[in-house]
């Protein structure tokens, strides 16, 4: 069951005090966690609509994490990749080296 709002505030959406509507609400959620700011714990009940700015920029947050991440990832595969790409190279022309080394030697025609 979901406890009583315990503020004298008015609900924006029903116009009636939260003590008296926010516990018969579908938006008034439990919401435990860190706080993206503060840093401070979060453990409360609160109206969704009310807690938007504070989840937008942790969602914020979270994608420039992930955009690193993701940088990072391609950074190293490409140093990867590149490295790969001289190691074919050399081997390669170590190939090339070695078959012209095993080529029986060309005798000269002459034309009569």
């Amino acid at each position: 069951m979901k406890p009583i709002h315990r503020t004298n505030d008015m609900c924006p959406l029903m116009r009636k005090r939260r003590d008296k509507v926010c516990h018969t609400c579908a938006w008034y959620r439990h919401i435990i966690g860190t706080h993206p700011q503060t840093g401070e714990r979060i453990d409360e009940w609160e109206c969704s609509i009310a807690l938007l700015p504070m989840l937008l920029i942790e969602n914020s947050r979270e994608q420039t994490r992930t955009s690193d991440a993701v940088n990072d990832l391609k950074n190293e595969v490409r140093d990867i990749a590149t490295q790969d790409q001289k190691i074919q190279t050399l081997r390669v022309a170590a190939m090339v080296e070695i078959a012209k080394r095993q080529q029986p030697p060309q005798v000269a025609q002459h034309d009569n």
